[in-house]
This record gives structure tokens, C-alpha cells and sequence, in this order.
């Protein structure tokens, strides 16, 4: 198809937040191996040293901190100049001095600069936004800290419950999706189950989302579902919740750890699926009615098998779905079946063959359960 073009362009931006990056590259090697004259590739990132490593056919370019903070002045003058929330300060002195005490700290980073003006958007008057800005965080780090300090105590299960999602899901999350994603309590019991889905613990307004974490998560349109994704805001808030950079007064709350936050998901993911024990053969309404339930039946694998091989058990719960929820277990697999990965949820109550546990838990991976 190429070929078929004059000229070809393809653009490739933020690579440092592509979760399968060895993929990609030898997608690229092997598009470049081709010789096309004519085809021409542009990729940009954060300076990242699996990036360095790389020994694709390519030039690099580093950018000037000067250009990028260019850049930046230019993006603050736009949002003062075009947002309605700062036409109090348009053509004053006080826009000059938001634009200058932004550009102090900046340092070449585009989201120090938008979280501010997002925080700045709320001053009703010179003083207020005068403390604001003296008060600003001086690095991205401290920001983030910040940010994490403001969310209210009543939502901080909720927000870390989220964030764990958003940071270790293995596609973007619909809205729907993250709502249930947030409604797991512990069981009294955890013998029997450690975790089950609670239903009174949805979100009445799925616009609460950005209440509980305001400037850390963002919604972007999804074009394929006509709904909308949820967002961690910037690719460096996932960094710095899974760093040691955050303050121990935050950790215990906000700090994630990729084992446990995938066992944490797994968990989820298998008390969603024990859900369609009780609601009977599987339809489209149930699916409707519990919108997680795709993302569980494809991902909770993957999700233990990560756990799993570092030593933090998901196997109990498999177990329950694997071996004692019958139900469940066909249910899971009319959802998403192994064998045939590219298909979508089976509605025949007849129609695909369910095979033993064991051929699943072994064509899966599933070692802990084998």
C-alpha cells in the first residue's frame, strides 16, 4: 500500500508511553528494511534509556530546552489568551505575571505548566491568585504530591483504587468500565473469596471521577464505543506513583507496586466473572448491565500470571472460577475464549465447546493453578 503513495508519512508520538515497545520497533526495522524511498517516519519521546538502546536506521535529534520552553510560553499565552476561566486577567498585568511564574519552573515540561493553569483557573481576585502563585509547587514531583494531599479522605480508596487501574490496565478504560472497576470490597470471609463486586458501591455520577482525582485523570473521546476513555492526565503521574520519590506520609496510600497492583486487578477482574454465576447464561443485556466484563474475561490472565510469577498468589480465586463456579467458568469463556481470541462474547447458550479447566489453565499459563 505504500507504495501506492508519492510520498508517505507516518507519525509516531510519545513512544515512551507504548507499552510494547520491542513490538513496535520491529515493526518499524521491518517497514525501513523495505528501502523505500519514499516512506518516511517521524518518532518523538521523552528520553528514555530503552529508547537509546535501540539501533533503529534513524536520525536523532535531541531538542534545545530553549525551543521546548518557546513552546511552552507559547501554549500559556494561547490558554490566557482563549480560556473564558482567565478573561478576569486578560490584557492585565496579573496575566503577565501567571505566564512568568509558570515559565520559572517549566523547565522544557508542557504538564507542570497545564496543571497550574488548571489549579490558577480558579482565583477570583489579585490576592487569591497572587498566594496561589507564590504557593506553587516548584517541581512536577511536588505538584503530583500535591495533588495526592488534596484529594478528600472520604476518596482516597477510591482514588487509589482508580489510579492502580489506570496505571496497570492492559488497554485504555472506558468510564463504565472504571466505575465498576471501583466498586471491589474485601469479603468477611476471604477463606471463600477475597474480594467480591459490590454494586451499591458505583459511582451515582460517573462524572465524579475527575472529583476524585482533579488534574490527575482525564477523559478523551472513544471513538470505536462513541463513549469516552479515562485517562491517567500525563504519562509522568504513572511514573511518579510507581517511583520511591513519593513521601511516606503518601506511600501508604498512593504508592504502586506492579506486582501487587496486578494481583490487586486479577482479584477484581475474577470477582467480576464470579458475578455471572447468579445472573443466569449470559446475554447481551448482562453485559450491559456489568460493562467490566469483557476487560475481566480477556485480562485477568495476564494480570496473574504477572502476579503469580513474583510470588503473589492469585491462584485461590482462580481456583473458584476455575473449579467451583461452573457457571461462572462457562460464562467466562462464552465471553472470551482462548481458542479463538479475535472473536467476540458467544450469546448461544449452544454454541461454542467449553473445554476442562485444566486445558484452559494450561493453554493460559496458569501455572500456579495447574
Amino acid at each position: 500500500m505504500i507504495e501506492t503513495f508519492e510520498e508517505t508519512f507516518v507519525v509516531l508520538d510519545a513512544l515512551d508511553e507504548c507499552a510494547d515497545l520491542d513490538g513496535l520497533f520491529n515493526h518499524i526495522t521491518t517497514v525501513t528494511s523495505w528501502g523505500l524511498q519514499a516512506f518516511h517516519c517521524l518518532l518523538t519521546s521523552r528520553i528514555e534509556t530503552t529508547l537509546h538502546n535501540t539501533v533503529l536506521p534513524a536520525f536523532h535529534v535531541q531538542l534545545e530546552a530553549k525551543v521546548v520552553n518557546d513552546d511552552i510560553r507559547r501554549y500559556i499565552r494561547q490558554v490566557l489568551e482563549t480560556d473564558t476561566a482567565f478573561k478576569r486577567w486578560k490584557g492585565k498585568p496579573q496575566a503577565i505575571k501567571i505566564e512568568d511564574e509558570l515559565m520559572k519552573n517549566a523547565a522544557g515540561m508542557f504538564q507542570y505548566a497545564a496543571c497550574h493553569l488548571e489549579t490558577l483557573k480558579t482565583c477570583p481576585t489579585p490576592r487569591k491568585l497572587n498566594e496561589k502563585l507564590s504557593s506553587m509547587p516548584k517541581t512536577l514531583d511536588e505538584t503530583y504530591q500535591r495533588m495526592l494531599e488534596a484529594i478528600s479522605p472520604h476518596y482516597v480508596a477510591f482514588a487509589r483504587t482508580m489510579l492502580c487501574w489506570l496505571a496497570y490496565a492492559r488497554r485504555p478504560l472506558l468510564i463504565t468500565e472504571v466505575v465498576d472497576a471501583m466498586a471491589f470490597v474485601q469479603t468477611e470471609d476471604e477463606d471463600v473469596q477475597e474480594v467480591e463486586f459490590d454494586i451499591d458501591s458505583r459511582l451515582a455520577d460517573s462524572s465524579d471521577i475527575i472529583t476524585i482525582c482533579p488534574s490527575l485523570v482525564t477523559f478523551l473521546d472513544d471513538i470505536e464505543t462513541n463513549t469516552k476513555q479515562v485517562r491517567l492526565a500525563h504519562n509522568s503521574i504513572s511514573d511518579y506513583i510507581v517511583s520511591n520519590r513519593m513521601p511516606d506520609r503518601l506511600a501508604s496510600s498512593f504508592k504502586m507496586d506492579l506486582v501487587a497492583s496486578h494481583a490487586e486487578i486479577a482479584k477484581g477482574c475474577l470477582a467480576y466473572l464470579l458475578e455471572f454465576e447468579s445472573h443466569g447464561p449470559l446475554t447481551s443485556e448482562a453485559i450491559s448491565e456489568f460493562p467490566l466484563a469483557r476487560y475481566a474475561a480477556v485480562f485477568w490472565t495476564q494480570h496473574a500470571r504477572i502476579a503469580d510469577e513474583a510470588g503473589e498468589s492469585t491462584g485461590r480465586m482462580a481456583l473458584t472460577l476455575l473449579l467451583d463456579r461452573r457457571e461462572a467458568f462457562e460464562n467466562w469463556i462464552r465471553l472470551f475464549d482462548p481458542d479463538v481470541p479475535e472473536e467476540g462474547p458467544d450469546f448461544d447458550e449452544g454454541g461454542r465447546q467449553v473445554k476442562s479447566p485444566l486445558y484452559y489453565a494450561s493453554l493460559l499459563g496458569l501455572t500456579n493453578v495447574i
